[in-house]
């Protein structure tokens, strides 16, 4: 019989694997709310600005999203692996968490 502790690693990894083959499998098409975050992510990143336009400051998106995108969008690589990576670890974090 397996224990606690060993469930919870189980699940972490079978969740793991599936978030990682969903990530190589799906190609990313930026659309709606993404591309919005995105977009303001990077006027924040690239221009001081929140918002659509980089002389134009919006604040009707919330910015918890965007601002975590920017800092994402600061480390070295291409936006779509650090923000893809960002999403496959917190998912696998909430999964533990509600274990």
């Amino acid at each position: 019989m397996m224990s606690r502790l060993g469930r919870v690693e189980t699940a972490l990894a079978v969740g793991f694997a599936l978030r990682l083959l969903w990530v190589l499998a799906v190609p990313v098409v930026l659309f709606s709310d993404p591309a919005a975050y995105s977009e303001m992510a990077r006027n924040l990143l690239d221009h001081g600005v929140y918002g659509f336009e980089p002389d134009a400051p919006n604040a009707t998106w919330p910015p918890g999203t965007s601002a975590f995108y920017a800092v994402l969008f600061a480390l070295p690589g291409p936006d779509v692996v650090a923000s893809k990576t960002a999403n496959v670890i917190l998912s696998v974090l909430n999964i533990w968490l509600t274990w």
